[in-house]
């Protein structure tokens, strides 16, 4: 944020403050908690919610959601497209679209017409028994669960690559990940249906791992 001076000890304090906060709610230290940061009049508002983190937290929602892709903008790729942020327009924009259109949600292009990500999640594509998703340099946002999953799923092991618009088409398998809405499975992109095997089987590793750190940390 340009012309916004803040320190990392004022950085750690207001941290610690909505830590102590969150933690007088629930009696659980094991939250999920989300943090947002904007400027008003020349001052940092930091707003926070949270919510309590358990294994039934994390549930694979067994209604699969219909995707589609949206092709009217495209995200820039430059040094901060990875970063989560509130200028949400091209994210609004594809959403309005996919509801417009009866899809739950809709995938966002970069500039070199790959896909980026969907709008409010990171996109994992099944293809031939292995699994792929976008390479930051492709411009998703390098959400926490994307990358949990890139550093501890052995089953099927991810990689980054470009995936274009034909290759989402022809998936196995599309999932779609964020850190507070847990893995969703996709039954649909646009007139095509989806398998989730292979879904399901990357939700029960990741259920195993999360389930082993909860019990490392209490």
């Amino acid at each position: 944020m340009s012309g916004i001076k803040i320190t990392l000890n004022e950085t750690e304090a207001q941290f610690d403050k909505i830590i102590e906060q969150t933690q007088e709610i629930y009696s659980s230290d094991n939250l999920r908690l989300r943090i947002e940061v904007r400027l008003h009049q020349q001052k940092l508002i930091w707003h926070f919610n949270s919510s309590g983190l358990n294994d039934a937290g994390f549930i694979l929602n067994e209604i699969p959601l219909n995707l589609t892709i949206f092709k009217d903008n495209y995200k820039t790729i430059h040094d901060f497209c990875n970063l989560k942020s509130t200028d949400r327009l091209i994210y609004d924009e594809a959403k309005a679209f996919a509801t417009k259109n009866s899809f739950d949600d809709a995938l966002i292009l970069n500039t070199d017409r790959t896909i980026a990500d969907a709008t409010i999640f990171n996109v994992f594509m099944v293809k031939d028994n292995q699994v792929y998703t976008p390479r930051l340099s492709d411009a998703p946002i390098d959400g926490v669960l994307r990358r949990f999953l890139l550093n501890t799923v052995s089953s099927y092991p991810i990689i980054e690559q470009a995936i274009t618009q034909e290759a989402i088409l022809s998936a196995d398998e599309i999932f779609l990940t964020n850190a507070v809405r847990g893995i969703r499975q996709v039954g649909r992109i646009n007139d095509v249906s989806l398998k989730n095997d292979i879904t399901k089987q990357i939700f029960n590793e990741f259920i195993v791992k999360v389930s082993n750190f909860n019990h490392q940390i209490q």
